[in-house]
């Protein structure tokens, strides 16, 4: 499964890094949520440990793939050592992936603004 979500991000369209990023920290921010505030009550309240079982590894996978997709981005958009560790921090607080989301979309949208530009030819 890593793999192949790895070759995904690699081979996406233009703005991938950015977009399969947004995507990946989405769904590795709404597993950390399960895991803390779903599967962990199930276990302790209800003596249920497969559901930390099944959610933490998922989450852990989510996880690793978070962290080559933050590479990824952080190399082709150039994040300094600040953006990029602000990032890998935000992942690990409840409801982090929602800053991450906010600045992953002002970023989509300053390039998409310059995206008209850079198309148009210039003038003979």
């Amino acid at each position: 499964m890593f793999a192949g979500v790895c070759s995904l991000l690699e081979h996406a369209g233009p703005m991938s890094a950015l977009r399969g990023f947004r995507w990946v920290s989405f769904a590795e921010g709404i597993s950390f949520l399960v895991l803390v505030g779903i599967a962990m009550p199930l276990k302790h309240a209800f003596d249920m440990p497969m559901a930390v079982r099944v959610v933490g590894a998922a989450h852990g996978a989510l996880f690793l793939v978070f962290l080559v997709a933050l590479f990824r981005a952080s190399t082709e958009e150039e994040w300094g050592i600040a953006r990029s560790a602000k990032n890998l921090m935000l992942s690990v607080v409840p409801f982090g992936f929602v800053w991450i989301e906010r600045g992953v979309r002002e970023d989509l949208a300053r390039m998409e603004q310059l995206e008209p530009a850079q198309d148009q030819e210039p003038a003979p």
